[in-house]
């Protein structure tokens, strides 16, 4: 076999008649060029700890590439650059993910199962594959395909679990936003299953859900609130008061404007369920209703409100 290398960039790879299936880069490569093995038949390329980027295309159609092991060293790896290798299952990387994976650059690779980051290891459902890797590598629709999955399909504990270990893996943007703009249904899903790690994993986590997006989940869908302290109340979880109180003066809010009071009650009369920050919203939450018309109960809920503050603080309220 043979390179053609120029300046630490392989350009081209040369296989001697009938090909190889192990290739080992040289040392001191830096670089593969774009296309430099496009559809060789090489089913193993060994690449040296001098590598820093793939380029587009570099392997694009092996069709018995089978794995691809890629040094601590590899930063970039440009887009398409191992599209459509039919038989590449598994992908392992020495340290880290590179810092930089350009869309598209495990497209159509929808057999890929095993995914190894330093001691992490992730094992795809064939099934789930195809779905993982067009979340991370694609732009065809990845938060359609996501949401689909989270909003319609049958998600049991374990493909929750790959969603997030997934999303800890590689904090695709992609799944970032499916996972926001789905907040409600997985937390549904994830009261449902019992799932109290992830479901406080989830809350706490502002990569994927934040007071914005629980504010515009709650105006949507004002049971959200409601399946968390029900949640809370069941189970009694220290690990989620610091979830709920992040969120308390939303979820007021949410039963207020839904007259929902029993539970605006519930959270008034649990006290470590509230910041003095979230004590104060809910405050201006009450008062706002009760000047604007509303019943004796609202003046009742900021009354209730009031009790956490000092009668010197109270002051600065005005009922």
């Amino acid at each position: 076999m043979g390179f053609e290398i120029r300046d630490g960039v392989l350009t081209r790879y040369l296989p001697e008649d009938g090909g190889e299936s192990a290739v080992t880069v040289p040392e001191g490569v830096t670089m593969i060029g774009e296309a430099a093995f496009r559809g060789s038949a090489a089913a193993e390329v060994i690449f040296p700890q001098t590598l820093v980027q793939i380029g587009k295309d570099a392997f694009r159609d092996c069709p018995l590439l089978k794995e691809v092991r890629f040094p601590a060293s590899v930063r970039k790896i440009e887009k398409w650059a191992f599209q459509r290798c039919d038989e590449l299952h598994s992908l392992v990387f020495e340290r880290e993910i590179p810092g930089s994976i350009e869309h598209g650059a495990f497209y159509d690779s929808a057999h890929i199962q095993r995914i190894r980051c330093g001691s992490s290891v992730m094992e795809l459902e064939p099934y789930f594959a195809d779905l993982a890797i067009s979340v991370k590598y694609t732009r065809v629709y990845p938060d359609m395909l996501l949401t689909g999955a989270i909003r319609y399909s049958d998600l049991d504990d374990r493909m929750i679990r790959m969603m997030f270990d997934f999303y800890a893996l590689f904090h695709s943007f992609q799944i970032k936003w499916a996972f926001r703009d789905n907040a409600y249904y997985l937390v549904k899903r994830l009261t449902e299953q019992n799932d109290t790690k992830r479901l406080v994993t989830m809350l706490r986590n502002h990569d994927l859900v934040d007071q914005d997006t629980v504010s515009s989940a709650l105006k949507h869908h004002d049971l959200l609130a409601e399946m968390i302290l029900d949640y809370y109340e069941k189970k009694h979880l220290i690990e989620m008061i610091p979830a709920i109180q992040e969120y308390a003066h939303l979820f007021f809010a949410a039963f207020v404007r839904e007259d929902h009071m029993e539970r605006a009650v519930y959270l008034l009369d649990h006290s470590e369920l509230l910041t003095k920050t979230a004590a104060e919203k809910m405050v201006d939450t009450a008062i706002a209703y009760t000047q604007a018309g509303g019943s004796a109960e609202y003046q009742m809920l900021a009354m209730r409100a009031l009790e956490r503050f000092s009668g010197a603080e109270q002051k600065r309220f005005r009922l």
